[in-house]
C-alpha cells in the first residue's frame, strides 16, 4: 500500500535533522504508519564523510543528491523518489503542530484532485507557501509552473525564490487551499524574529541566503513572472518604478509592511527607493522629486508616507487600475469608461482642523472640513464597484503616479499655493493636486485601497467586500480591439 504522506526532508546538518523527525513530524501525527519520510543530503557532504548512513533509523530513506549543492536540487531529488499522495517539503527548522496529518487530509478532501496547501508558517512572510504541501495529482501535472517533470520546484533557483515562484503560479492555477487559521506551523528561520523560537544563523543559512542566490532570484523570477510561469526565454523589459519615502521615524510596523512590498516588488519591476527628509517639510518632496527624475522619467511613482503602512494589496489595487487603463490603445472612451487613469491612490483617516473628528485624506474643493470625503462614500463605492473620480485632492499616504505627470509639474509643482479661504495656503501634497488639476489630470481613489494612518489610533474601518474593479476579460478584450 502506498503511503498517504512523503515527508521530503532536505538537510545540510548531520545532528540537525533528528529533533524535526523524531520529536515533531512522527510524534505529532496521528498515523505516523502512513508516512514515508525521505531525507535528502548532498552527496560528498558531511552526512557521507562522518558515514552518518549507518544511524540513520529505519523509517527514513536516505536519498543522496547528486546535483548542485543546494536545496531545490535536493528537494527535487526527494520528490522524484516519492510515492505518497501528498508530498510535503521539511526542512531541520519546519514544525507541525498536533494532528497535522489530519488536519490537511480535512483540508484536501479529495486526494486525487490537484492541490496545495497553505498553512501559516508564523512567517513575516504570510504570503508565501514557506514549503511547499501539495497533492501527487497538481505534481504529476504536466507543464505545472513551467517545471522539468519530477521536479517540485523550479530548477533555477538556488534556494531563495523558489518558494515564492511555487505559491505565484499554484495561486493562478487556482489550486491554493488557504488554511493559514487553521493549521499552525513553525518556521524557526533566524530571519524570523515574529516567531516565538528562531535559529542561529549558521553556515547552511548562510549558504542557502549568500548573495548569489538572491541574485538569481531576481533575474529568474523576474522572468518568470512576465513569462506566465513558463520556460520561455526573456525577459522582456521590465517597467520602472520609483517608490519615495519622505520622512522619518519610520515604525515597526511600517517597516514591516514595506518589507512584504518589497519582495513583492521583486521581479515585478525595477524599482528604485529614494529616501528624503528634510526639516523643512514642505521642501522634501521637491527634493525626493528630483531625485526620482535625476536617471530620466521612470514609468511609475508611488509615493509612500512614513506614517501609513504600505500594504501589498493596496498597491496591486492601484497598480492593477492603472494598467488596465494603459490597455485603451486608441485614447476614445467608449460608454461607461472611465478616463486614462495618471494619478490614483488609497484611502486612509487623518485628524483634520476639528481634532474631534477624522477625515478621509481626499476631497473635492480646496475648502476646510465641509468638502472632505466621507467613509461612507468610500465604502459605497466599494459596494457598487466604482472609483471615486472627482477628487480635488488626495493624500500622499499611498499615492501612485505615471513618472510623466511627476516629470510635467517637477519640483515645483509641490510649491504651497496661497488662496483666499480660511485655509490661507495649500500644504506641498494638496498645491500639487491643485497644479495638476490645473493641466487637466483627474485624481482617482480606489475604494479597495485601504491603509492605516499611525498618527490616528488604529481604527478598523468597516469591512465591506473587497473586490476589484477591473472589468471582465469580454470587456477587456473589446477595449484592447
Amino acid at each position: 500500500m502506498k503511503p498517504v504522506f512523503s515527508l521530503l526532508h532536505v538537510s545540510a546538518r548531520p545532528d540537525g535533522w533528528r529533533a524535526a523527525f523524531e520529536d515533531w513530524w512522527m510524534r505529532k501525527a496521528d498515523h505516523p504508519e502512513a508516512i514515508e519520510y525521505i531525507l535528502c543530503v548532498d552527496a560528498g557532504g558531511p552526512f557521507e564523510s562522518l558515514k552518518v548512513r549507518d544511524s540513520i533509523p529505519s523509517p527514513v530513506r536516505l536519498v543522496w543528491n547528486e546535483g548542485r549543492k543546494c536545496t531545490v536540487d535536493a528537494w527535487n531529488t526527494a520528490a522524484k523518489a516519492s510515492t505518497g499522495q501528498v508530498l510535503v517539503e521539511v526542512a531541520d527548522d519546519t514544525f507541525p503542530c498536533e494532528h497535522w496529518d489530519t488536519l490537511l487530509l480535512e483540508a484536501i478532501g479529495d486526494l486525487s484532485k490537484e492541490a496545495a496547501v497553505h498553512v501559516d508558517y508564523q512567517d513575516p512572510w504570510p504570503w508565501i507557501m514557506t514549503h511547499p504541501i501539495l497533492t501527487r495529482a497538481y505534481y504529476e501535472k504536466p507543464g505545472r509552473g513551467g517545471c522539468r517533470p519530477g521536479d517540485i520546484l523550479y530548477h533555477e533557483y538556488i534556494s531563495v525564490g523558489s518558494d515564492d515562484d511555487f505559491t505565484e503560479y499554484a495561486t493562478r492555477d487556482g489550486v491554493v487551499i488557504d488554511c493559514r487559521k487553521t493549521i499552525h506551523f513553525e518556521h524557526r528561520h533566524p530571519l524570523n524574529k515574529t516567531g516565538a523560537t528562531y535559529a542561529d544563523g549558521d553556515a547552511t543559512y548562510q549558504r542557502s541566503n549568500r548573495q548569489e542566490a538572491w541574485a538569481v532570484k531576481g533575474q529568474v523570477i523576474a522572468r518568470r513572472r512576465l513569462n506566465g510561469y513558463t520556460d520561455a526565454p526573456g525577459p522582456a523589459e521590465l517597467k520602472t518604478l520609483v517608490v519615495i519615502t519622505p520622512g522619518s521615524n519610520f515604525s515597526s510596523d511600517w517597516l514591516s509592511e514595506y518589507d512584504q512590498l518589497f519582495h513583492y516588488l521583486w521581479g515585478r519591476f525595477a524599482f528604485e527607493r529614494i529616501y528624503s527628509q528634510s526639516n523643512n517639510i514642505y521642501q522634501v518632496r521637491a527634493q525626493a522629486t528630483v531625485a526620482a527624475l535625476q536617471h530620466g522619467v521612470p514609468d511609475y511613482v508611488l509615493w509612500l508616507d512614513s506614517d501609513n503602512p504600505p500594504t501589498i494589496q493596496a498597491f496591486s489595487l492601484l497598480m492593477a487600475q492603472i494598467q488596465e487603463s494603459e490597455r485603451k490603445t486608441d485614447g476614445k472612451l467608449r460608454l461607461g469608461e472611465l478616463p486614462p487613469i495618471n494619478i490614483i491612490g488609497a484611502w486612509y483617516r487623518y485628524h483634520g482642523p476639528n481634532k474631534d473628528r477624522s477625515y478621509i485624506a481626499a476631497g473635492r474643493s480646496f475648502d476646510l472640513e465641509d468638502s472632505q470625503l466621507r467613509e461612507s462614500e468610500v465604502l459605497a463605492h466599494l459596494e457598487n464597484n466604482t472609483l471615486i473620480q472627482d477628487l480635488a485632492f488626495i493624500g500622499f499616504g499611498m499615492l501612485l503616479m505615471r513618472g510623466s505627470v511627476l516629470d510635467e509639474l517637477g519640483p515645483q509643482g509641490f510649491y504651497p499655493v496661497s488662496v483666499t479661504n480660511e485655509r490661507g495656503f495649500l500644504t506641498d501634497d494638496v498645491s500639487w493636486c491643485f497644479r495638476a488639476r490645473q493641466r487637466g489630470h483627474l485624481i482617482f481613489l480606489h475604494p479597495g485601497a485601504h491603509v492605516e494612518h499611525l498618527k490616528l489610533a488604529p481604527v478598523e474601518p468597516v469591512r465591506s467586500k473587497t473586490v476589484s474593479i477591473s472589468r471582465s476579460k469580454k470587456q477587456l478584450e473589446e477595449v484592447a480591439s
